[in-house]
């Protein structure tokens, strides 16, 4: 019996010796090791940062979670099923946006344990172009107490240029203005003076450009709250057989109350003042002012300005010394005798008059005041301009018929009128007396002007007989032709003319 207690006691020494003991140094749930837990995530690139680490675990892993900071509760991704649970390694890159800096991991084991890390980003926010902005859609002042005009540029990548400029109503603009930035100017604010002119300039534009040369233009519309002033000339043209004091009929209004109305000669010289009415705040003139002009001008503009500084404009063109008509019409051989198609439209022109007449009226009573006639034919229906001297054949006379057979070849005076077609660069809008004298007589030799196209200016040099008085000159511009009736004949038309004629 000794000997079996003895044997007892020994297997019992064994086994407490065999059995292991608790380790209070192993760390409670799951370790999470990381290769880095802060990163930079640029929106400016197509990528975003791998996150890379290991998680390990004495009774293994039950699962493993990764939360974005902007939606701490819901995980974006969950990882329930491990090739090995004790060790899990992990490369992960979510979609992240701008304002979550933040990635946290938690790993629980199959004890419910849990450890959590996380993760942080510096983030660089996505660089966009400069936005530019206005206190409001357009741009409104009082001229008579101005205000200075603001906008403010901001951009994250740096500006490195500022323009403004003003946008004209005649397509032009003004100096381009440029602001003091560098590349390190993330927000600009312009609060000055411009001193718009409000009868001209109808935008400001800003240009701004960042570091990496994205640009963006704005513009806002530029509007007075006095309303800008007006003012016309009621006449289509101004004319006067010699120089001196001309009426010019004008009518204005401003509201502003009108402080002077500025008349100006126009020449190859430029503008030049010729006479200046100065007012006391009047808001309406309708007057016919007597201005001083000379031959040496082709066109009057005047100006009206109001108590302000606003200012409104209007021009004429001015024959000084000249007969002239504008846009004056006139038909083709079918309108001889007039023509239902265009009521009081003729076709036989009196230099003299300046006008067309019925060959009904002239034949046979004043056949010298015919100069010259107009004619289309062809299915072209190319235009001429004719004399009345000469054969059938070349002046047409015998298809311009009147009442009982007549015919403008039945003239007992066919006035021999010539003409020459000026070169494409003589201006007839801008020809005066200088002008039209300085043309060669000699060279104006043509009866038959064939084509007489829109856009041609002719001189002409009337004959011997005419009642315009022989061997003077003048010019023609066509500014249009056209057919009024091809159905009936392709040869029916009508010709716009204007006319400068020597007065002396």
């Amino acid at each position: 019996m000794k000997v079996f207690f003895s044997v007892c006691f020994a297997l019992l020494l064994v086994a407490s010796g065999c059995k292991k003991e608790k380790d209070y140094n192993l760390p409670a749930g799951p370790v999470i090791l990381m290769d880095s837990t802060a990163y930079v995530l640029d929106f400016n690139k197509d990528t975003r940062p791998v996150v890379e680490g290991s998680i390990t675990s004495g009774v293994g892993l039950q699962k493993v979670q990764f939360f974005l900071a902007n939606n701490a509760n819901t995980p974006v991704k969950t990882i329930t099923k491990f090739a090995d649970s004790y060790s899990y390694d992990f490369s992960e890159a979510f979609d992240y946006k701008e304002g979550f800096p933040q990635l946290r991991i938690i790993a629980i084991d199959k004890n419910g344990e849990s450890n959590a890390q996380w993760v942080t980003f510096r983030t660089i926010q996505k660089r966009v172009a400069p936005v530019i902005t206005f206190p409001s859609d357009t741009l409104t002042f009082n001229p008579a107490a101005m205000t200075n005009t603001k906008f403010a540029v901001t951009s994250n990548a740096g500006l490195t240029n500022i323009t403004y400029v003003v946008l004209r109503n005649d397509g032009t603009t003004g100096t381009p203005v440029s602001m003091d930035v560098s590349d390190t100017t993330m927000q600009y604010k312009f609060d000055a003076l411009i001193n718009y002119n409000f009868a001209l300039d109808t935008a400001l534009q800003v240009t701004a450009t960042d570091f990496e040369d994205r640009v963006t233009i704005v513009k806002r519309r530029i509007r007075s709250l006095i309303d800008l002033p007006v003012i016309r000339i009621n006449s289509l043209f101004v004319q006067a057989d010699v120089a001196g004091n001309v009426n010019i009929p004008i009518v204005s209004h401003a509201d502003g109350g009108i402080k002077s109305i500025v008349f100006y000669g126009i020449g190859a010289n430029g503008e030049t003042v010729v006479k200046t009415t100065s007012y006391n705040g009047e808001k309406d003139r309708n007057v016919s002012e007597p201005v001083p002009l000379t031959t040496a001008y082709y066109a009057v503009k005047v100006v009206v300005t109001d108590q302000v500084g606003q200012t409104a404009s209007a021009r004429v063109n001015t024959a000084i010394g000249l007969k002239y008509t504008q846009n004056y019409i006139a038909g083709t051989q079918h309108f001889a005798a007039g023509n239902a198609a265009s009521p009081g439209t003729y076709t036989l022109f009196s230099v003299k008059d300046l006008r067309t007449y019925n060959l009904n009226d002239v034949i046979g009573v004043s056949e010298n005041n015919i100069d010259m006639k107009f004619y289309m034919f062809g299915g072209a229906a190319t235009p001429r301009i004719l004399t009345l001297d000469g054969s059938s054949t070349d002046n047409k006379n015998t298809e311009y018929t009147g009442a009982n057979g007549r015919n403008a070849d039945q003239f007992a005076v066919k006035n021999a009128t010539r003409f020459l077609k000026l070169p494409a660069g003589f201006d007839f809008d801008k020809a005066t007396v200088t002008e039209i004298q300085a043309l060669s007589k000699s060279g104006i030799t043509v009866s038959n002007m064939n084509p007489a196209n829109a856009g041609d200016v002719i001189a002409f040099k009337t004959g011997a007989t005419s009642a315009a008085g022989g061997d003077k000159v003048g010019i023609i511009k066509v500014v249009k032709t056209e057919v009024i009736d091809p159905a009936a004949s392709a040869n029916r038309g009508l010709f716009t003319i204007s006319v400068k004629f020597l007065n002396q």
